[in-house]
């Protein structure tokens, strides 16, 4: 039993990886992203969350009043468009506008489609 729930939560973690994936894929052919590569893309993406992933972890685990959480999320916030900036003008020569336009439709449109998704798996399983 313990194996299959593991496996269970790997393909969950999976499937929502790879989706969001996905989407920031689409989010560069809308933005119109000079010669986007699925390789160089895959790597700003997963180098991008797993930087805002382990701080936000941390700060999750250490603090625990408000106020400490919202600064916590806005230092995390101002990181994530740093690094996938750095990461967007390094690969793809993009400007700085255009990098915050495309991770904040992508953030909105991950935010939109989980919460939708989650909504509709809650009424399923009731």
């Amino acid at each position: 039993m313990f194996l299959q729930d593991n496996l269970y939560f790997l393909l969950f973690v999976s499937a929502i990886f790879f989706t969001n994936f996905s989407f920031f894929n689409l989010v560069l052919k809308l933005f119109k992203i000079n010669k986007i590569n699925k390789k160089i893309s895959l790597l700003i993406f997963s180098l991008q969350l797993f930087a805002i992933l382990i701080p936000g972890i941390l700060f999750a685990v250490i603090l625990d009043d408000f106020v400490s959480c919202l600064l916590s999320f806005i230092v995390i916030l101002v990181l994530g468009v740093f690094i996938f900036h750095k990461l967007m003008s390094k690969y793809y020569k993009s400007s700085l506008k255009k990098n915050i336009l495309v991770y904040v439709f992508f953030s909105l449109m991950t935010l939109v489609y989980w919460t939708l998704f989650t909504h509709n798996l809650g009424q399923t399983i009731r």
